[in-house]
């Protein structure tokens, strides 16, 4: 395959379908299930270690695995195996038919393009054979098949431009989920543990005395792991938080303040020095021990493990008062889900069929779980507006696989079962994240439902408790996390409008309908 020369050739010829991958029965390898494979992302890699018993696939680094079932295949589950280890081998479920590029025919970045590619997928999916429900592809198939394939430096050059892209993708996958990670931490810090609160308190209970000019003090600080950092200051506040924030000593850098466990006056810098040189000497540790065990052990310790910003902190009050949910933070109140935000559960839409005026997709479960419209029914765009989905909306599947998202599919049409959720009261980023809190209780109950499909009711939205902040502490939560959740959304519109650029040009550059130097120019942009 020389030169500017196309070839056609049958595709189990073209590439290494189900290539010999020799492993030992009994041995621990990776294991990739089906549920592993993401349509949205190249990549898949392990779902645990598992011993190979002789049956299922088998794969190296970089095989594409195409899903050979339904609805997996007509889903889009095909993807490359990315092994931590370059030449890490694997096997998997017996649906997957594993495709590699075959030597001096196909690149084997090349080929994962050329199996995602409609041509080849789409025909595969009309030879599906087998009782309803539980189709495959038999392998044979793809002998009959035939496909046209580029001389090999233009399948890498297709390889290339095609992958620029999905890396972009990817990476802002990662970014995500780094960002999502952050702020359920954030959430959980702040309305379930209530770290700034204890920390507050345990400060204000601590009764730290206020520097006054020509006053030193010696302390001793508890860290984690049970040592005493022991140092001298004129303030002790100051000293305590530069501590906290692992600024004050390596030691404490290393190991997180717990408390600020002692204190004691001095009138003079050289009384503090040699005061400090005593509680360090073996009698002096002795002694402050004791003393410690003695006199301070009542004072509160701060949140163990978790550090708090003194700036955060500053904004949250320092003690607790009594609720229906027990004690929470002074000031705060509690509310109900349905109390913050409109649950709106969507239409019966086959009530509503497609009209030449325009259509909506329909966004039922399936497309909430996989985050695109692809595939999904039409409706009649003549809806009331508050049905109609747009991009950052917040959806709560309700019923069968309870799942909370915020949508990034593109404008689409509220199916029953799926409730959109707005406030006019308060930001996205607060009612997600307290309907996220919520949902594994809502799993639970819709576990407990006797009938084929789990479901919540509206009486739940109404159980499921919430807490308030004041107003003031409310702004300023709003000015971290609002921006935090909207970053979220525009990684994801970034990376729809990615994919369908590589959509669009993938089937093209199979095709040759348009060439490499034409894609650089056109892709340069996006990139």
């Amino acid at each position: 395959m020389a030169g500017d020369v196309w070839s056609t050739m049958p595709f189990d010829k073209a590439v290494q379908v189900n290539p010999t991958v020799r492993l030992e029965r009994g041995s621990v390898y990776p294991f990739v299930d089906m549920q592993a494979v993401d349509p949205g992302s190249r990549s898949v890699g392990l779902s645990e270690l598992r011993e190979f018993k002789g049956g299922g696939s088998r794969f190296m680094n970089g095989d594409t695995l195409m899903a050979r079932i339904t609805p997996c295949l007509e889903n889009g589950k095909i993807a490359r195996y990315a092994a931590a280890k370059a030449e890490e081998v694997g096997h998997g479920s017996t649906e997957f038919i594993v495709i590699r590029g075959r030597p001096n025919v196909t690149d084997n970045g090349f080929a994962y393009y050329l199996t995602k590619w409609d041509g080849v997928r789409k025909y595969c999916i009309s030879q599906m054979t087998g009782s309803s429900g539980r189709q495959r592809v038999p392998t044979s198939a793809l002998s009959h098949h035939e496909v046209t394939i580029p001389p090999l430096k233009e399948q890498q050059a297709i390889a290339c431009i095609l992958g620029a892209l999905d890396d972009k993708i990817e990476l802002n996958r990662r970014m995500n989920r780094t960002l999502e990670e952050m702020a359920r931490a954030i959430f959980k810090s702040w309305f379930v543990d209530f770290d700034p609160v204890h920390w507050n308190s345990a400060r204000r209970l601590a009764n730290i005395p206020r520097s006054e000019p020509g006053k030193w003090f010696i302390y001793a600080i508890e860290c984690e792991g049970g040592s005493h950092y022991i140092g001298f200051t004129d303030d002790l506040h100051r000293r305590f938080d530069e501590h906290c924030r692992g600024c004050g000593a390596d030691w404490t850098k290393a190991h997180p303040p717990v408390r600020l466990a002692y204190w004691e006056p001095v009138d003079s810098q050289a009384e503090a020095v040699a005061r400090e040189q005593k509680l360090k000497s073996g009698s002096g540790r002795e002694w402050l021990k004791a003393e410690i065990a003695r006199n301070w052990t009542p004072r509160r310790p701060l949140p163990a493990g978790r550090q708090v910003k003194p700036e955060i902190a500053a904004l949250f009050p320092d003690s607790f008062e009594p609720s229906e949910l027990g004690e929470i933070p002074k000031g705060w109140r509690v509310d109900s889900l349905d109390g913050i935000a409109n649950y709106l559960n969507g239409l019966a839409l086959q009530k509503y069929p497609p009209k030449n005026a325009g259509t909506l997709p329909v966004i039922k479960i399936a497309q909430l779980r996989k985050g695109d419209s692809y595939g999904a029914d039409l409706c009649s765009a003549n809806l009331p507006t508050d049905y109609i989905i747009q991009d950052g909306d917040v959806l709560f599947s309700w019923s069968g696989s309870l799942e909370v998202e915020i949508w990034c599919g593109g404008a689409g049409a509220l199916n029953q079962h799926l409730f959109k959720v707005t406030s006019h009261r308060f930001k996205k980023w607060f009612f997600f994240l307290w309907t996220l809190h919520h949902l594994n209780d809502f799993r639970l109950i819709a576990a407990d439902k006797a009938t084929t499909m789990g479901h919540i009711q509206r009486k739940h939205l109404s159980d499921a408790r919430v807490l308030i902040p004041s107003k003031p502490l409310m702004d300023s939560m709003d000015n971290l996390m609002d921006p935090l959740v909207e970053r979220v959304v525009s990684c994801r519109l970034e990376s729809r409008t990615l994919a369908a650029l590589r959509d669009t040009l993938l089937p093209k550059l199979i095709s040759g309908e348009l060439r490499v130097p034409d894609v650089e120019r056109i892709a340069g942009r996006c990139l």
